[in-house]
Formats: C-alpha cells, structure tokens, sequence
C-alpha cells in the first residue's frame, strides 16, 4: 500500500467537483411555502442528535435538504466556470481561502 506523502495545507488540491443532478433548482425553489409528506428513514445516533437541537425534526431536514440544493448549484457554478474558463489558478484558489479564512474563524470549541 502507498501513502500518500502529507502536504501543507496551502497546498491543498480540491477534489473534483461531480456535478449536481439535473435539473438546476433556482434558489427561489428553496423557499416555497408548498409542502409534501414524505417518508425518510434515518440512523437512529442522527435522529437523536436532531432531537437535542429542535423539536421541529421536518423544518430541521427541510433546512439540511435546502442546504444540500445550494451545495450543489454552487458546485455546478464552479464546474461551469472551470469549463468555460480553465482551472483555478494557485493564486485564485489562495484569494479563495484566504477570503474564507477571513469570513470563518474558529473558536477554541471548534479546534478540539
């Protein structure tokens, strides 16, 4: 078996980017006040952590789904971009981190 050698972080290659199953789901959609009933089976440690955050389980899998959606259009953003106009450079993805390192600093919880 081969490892991988470990690089510094400002290294770090993004994987690539799947994109999202068609159709594109415009952020407006997110919001729409229509509901269906649906049935979701999930791992019983998962139902339980929900249950210590809210009793509201359908607006909580409702916000996670919405989350999921606009992942996935910005992941198919990136992916057009990429395609219409090459690769990221080394110096855009470090603008990129470095703006979301400004945007998104960790607390002592989140470095345990």
């Amino acid at each position: 078996m081969t490892i991988a050698p470990e690089r510094p972080p400002e290294t770090i290659d993004f994987p690539p980017v799947a994109p999202p199953p068609k159709p594109f789901i415009p952020e407006y959609a997110l919001a729409m006040s229509g509901t269906k009933r649906i049935t979701v089976t999930l791992p019983t440690e998962q139902v339980e952590l929900m249950r210590q955050y809210t009793t509201n389980i359908s607006g909580f899998v409702a916000d996670a789904v919405s989350e999921h959606i606009r992942s996935w259009n910005r992941s198919r953003a990136l992916a057009e971009y990429q395609e219409q106009h090459g690769p990221f450079t080394e110096d855009e993805r470090a603008a990129a981190r470095a703006r979301l390192n400004r945007v998104y600093v960790p607390d002592e919880e989140d470095s345990k």
